[in-house]
Formats: C-alpha cells, structure tokens, sequence
C-alpha cells in the first residue's frame, strides 16, 4: 500500500484491513502500524476528495495516540478536510494548532482568510 501511495495511487490504501493486523508480539508495534494506516487512509481519502472518510481516519490517530506530533499532523489534515468540504468546523481545528510549532504560521494564515470572507 505504500508503495502505490508513493507512486500516486491512493486507492491501494482503500482496501488495506486494518481490523486483523498481525504482529510479532510487540503492542508498540500494532499501535504504531494503526497509527500510520489510519493516517495514510486518510491522506488517501483527502486526496480522493472524499472528505469525510478522510475525517474519520484522522478522528481515529487522535483518538488512538498521545503523541503530541502525530495529534498536530492529524488536526491539520481534519482541518483541511474540513475545509475543502466547506464545513465550519475547519476554522475550530486550526485554531487548535495556533500554538503549534510546525503549523502555526499555516493555520493563522487560513483562519486569516476564513475571517475575512
């Protein structure tokens, strides 16, 4: 699934089953493939522009992680997801980033534009 989402091909991740991921033992392990698959799918899914799949594999990394990087990346994804769907909830999750390292400037500029239309 990758490998095709590198090449462009972003419906290898469509039928990916995460429900009955193996792993060799390690819970880190399984958590961190669910992590990465749900984020991918939803990048995916954005870029399908099927929005609101998108919104739900993003809604999952922030449910399932407590890593702080990955909640920012997944908030700037469901805000963009939000946004290209023309729903008012884009604006509630870039403002969450307003303190963010990496994506402050970004969400401030969008939130700017937001405002003023």
């Amino acid at each position: 699934a990758f490998e095709n989402y590198k090449r462009g091909n972003y419906s290898a991740f469509e039928n990916l089953d995460m429900s009955d991921i193996q792993t060799r033992g390690d819970a880190n392990e399984r958590e961190t493939i669910l992590l990465l698959g749900n984020f991918y799918k939803g990048i995916s899914e954005l870029e399908k522009n099927n929005n609101a799949r998108a919104v739900n594999y993003f809604n999952q990394v922030l449910i399932n992680t407590k890593d702080v990087v990955w909640k920012e990346k997944a908030i700037w994804y469901l805000g963009l997801s939000y946004l290209k769907a023309n729903n008012k909830n884009a604006e509630i999750e870039f403002n969450k980033l307003i303190a963010a390292q990496k994506y402050s400037r970004k969400a401030k500029e969008i939130l700017k534009h937001l405002n003023t239309n």
